[in-house]
């Protein structure tokens, strides 16, 4: 599997709207995410920052290029849910890794960590159809009227996911070796084909 495959991959557990939370997460990628190899989770358990690490790899798995774990982003998203999320958004992550992790276990009689990369990506994708599906019917259901019923009532893995890819697409790995990277801008070209200017790639931010 290459970039291209594994950025499919992603997609097809994408194609929700942007949260406040992810754009708190763009706004936060310039900040060091720790790569020491002693590092521990600063707001999850190591429990479940081992969890959050195994379903971050599971939509960004390595191949050509690096994985999700590879370039941190299990620590990104720690370190996201520590300094940007209210407390009613803490405790949604928690529980929704908890439950996509009970649910894959109750369905498949293993651990998500001991399945195959295959299985995985089946799981992930009927939870994708069913949280496309509660998105779909939320148009007939009155709204909300506070912030913590809103979040329950949100699909976990869309939101989850668009974490994953601003980790991913944020850090310096993805940003300076995998992207098309300039630190200092040359000729401006309003309109130009990717394809001749970067081989296809989209530019790093």
């Amino acid at each position: 599997m290459n970039r291209r495959d594994a950025l499919k991959r992603a997609a097809m557990i994408s194609g929700f709207a942007v949260s406040g939370s992810l754009v708190s997460a763009v706004m936060q990628g310039c900040q060091e995410v720790d790569t020491s190899p002693d590092w521990t989770p600063e707001f999850f358990t190591p429990e479940e920052g081992e969890k959050l690490g195994a379903l971050a790899e599971a939509i960004l798995p390595r191949t050509d290029t690096p994985g999700a774990k590879d370039v941190f982003v299990d620590r990104y998203i720690d370190m996201i849910t520590k300094n940007c999320m209210t407390e009613a958004e803490q405790q949604r992550m928690k529980q929704g890794i908890a439950e996509l992790y009970d649910a894959y276990e109750e369905s498949g009689g293993k651990a998500f960590i001991e399945a195959s990369s295959e299985e995985q990506l089946g799981y992930l994708q009927k939870v994708e159809m069913d949280a496309r599906q509660i998105a779909a019917d939320a148009g007939n259901i009155q709204q909300p009227d506070s912030e913590e019923e809103r979040l329950n009532r949100r699909p976990f893995l869309p939101d989850f996911k668009n974490l994953v890819i601003a980790g991913y697409f944020t850090s310096e790995e993805v940003g300076t070796n995998v992207l098309p990277y300039d630190p200092v801008p040359g000729e401006w070209i309003p309109c130009g084909d990717l394809q001749e200017l970067t081989g296809g790639k989209l530019w790093s931010l």
